[in-house]
């Protein structure tokens, strides 16, 4: 239960989430935009809005007339690590966060309020991996050069990758959902291309039965067929606590059980 909250308290968003399902992509585009403003819904996931834009205007003018396609040297990654910049380069990145930190601590005394807890634990995270990287660097040097150039070879190949799928880009038309990475394309979007899924991320908690309740009450009365997990936890939940009042019902018959009220006697 320990790592179970660490999870929850360390995620972006919840781990849980609705799913919602839109005919074509017009109703996909309504649908998110109504779910979007709902005061219990912290945000939506969904193709729709990618698949409905005119990308070809920015992506022609912006990336793919870009000189950086030249200027990239895949040559680079052959090159052997060079230990000593390296070090150089992490010791001043390691002196920035400690500004950024001193920075944060000024401000919440001149406040007198503790923020950006987060981005202070972030920085101080990486000062440590930084710290440990350098030591690490130095410790072992034949097994550490060999590391680094792996890890350096890697970095250029999958950047090499990635520019050389950007420039290829068919940018001629819009963006159709043939056009998405298979991941996407198979999460987002029936085989068939007529289904389009929103997955909807609650605002809070919904471990907790209230906050449970209310999102997927607020959910109901756009979608009435919205599924997914927080609605199978809600539906399971209230079927249990109705199935033991009706158990202690037929057990002891002279309680007064026309109200769900009486589970909660009966636990006290």
């Amino acid at each position: 239960m320990v790592f179970e909250q660490k999870l929850i308290n360390s995620a972006e968003k919840s781990v849980l989430y609705c799913a919602v399902l839109a005919n074509s992509l017009p109703e996909a585009l309504e649908l998110e935009a109504r779910i979007t403003n709902l005061p219990a819904v912290g945000s939506v996931d969904s193709m729709a809005r990618y698949l409905a834009e005119d990308q070809t205007a920015s992506w022609s003018s912006s990336v793919k007339s870009s000189e950086s396609w030249r200027r990239f040297d895949s040559g680079n990654r052959h090159r052997p690590c060079q230990r000593a910049g390296l070090s150089r380069t992490l010791w001043i990145l390691h002196g920035y966060f400690g500004l950024a930190m001193n920075e944060i601590e000024q401000d919440n005394k001149k406040s007198g309020k503790s923020e950006n807890k987060e981005l202070y634990d972030n920085l101080k995270s990486l000062r440590q991996a930084i710290e440990h990287l350098r030591q690490r660097m130095f410790d072992d040097l034949p097994q550490a050069a060999k590391k680094l150039a792996a890890f350096q070879q890697a970095l250029f190949s999958d950047l090499r990758d990635t520019f050389d799928a950007l420039k290829n880009q068919d940018n001629r038309d819009r963006l159709r959902a043939e056009d998405l990475p298979p991941a996407l394309r198979h999460r987002f979007v029936s085989k068939s291309g007529r289904l389009y899924l929103l997955q909807v991320y609650p605002r809070d908690d919904v471990w907790q039965r209230e906050k449970q309740e209310e999102f997927v009450a607020q959910l109901r009365k756009i979608d009435p067929n919205v599924t997914g997990t927080p609605v199978q936890l809600y539906e399971y939940t209230t079927l249990l606590k109705n199935s033991y009042v009706k158990a202690a019902c037929i057990r002891w018959p002279r309680l007064p059980c026309w109200s769900s009220s009486t589970f909660v006697q009966l636990r006290a």
